[in-house]
């Protein structure tokens, strides 16, 4: 029970830790942290299980040909240096 709730305190917490150092930033990046260190692994799992997938077969059939084609394009045009 306690488990569902960790990622709220986690951030509740790491936004009162980090406002007297940023300010005003300090709950948005706590957030940002919180989904990274919690759901982004956390969510995967359940879509992985679901899918009867695993990481490597899931991330080769998801990211792998359109980081291809970006690495291609980046290498073919050149990086736009703005």
């Amino acid at each position: 029970m306690l488990w569902e709730y960790m990622p709220v305190f986690f951030r509740l917490v790491l936004g009162m830790v980090l406002s007297p150092l940023i300010g005003v930033y300090a709950f948005p990046m706590a957030f940002i942290a919180g989904y990274f260190s919690f759901y982004a692994w956390y969510c995967s799992v359940y879509s992985y299980r679901s899918l009867d997938l695993d990481f490597i077969v899931f991330e080769k059939i998801v990211i792998l040909p359109w980081q291809t084609v970006l690495i291609g394009a980046i290498c073919l045009f050149g990086y736009a240096d703005t």
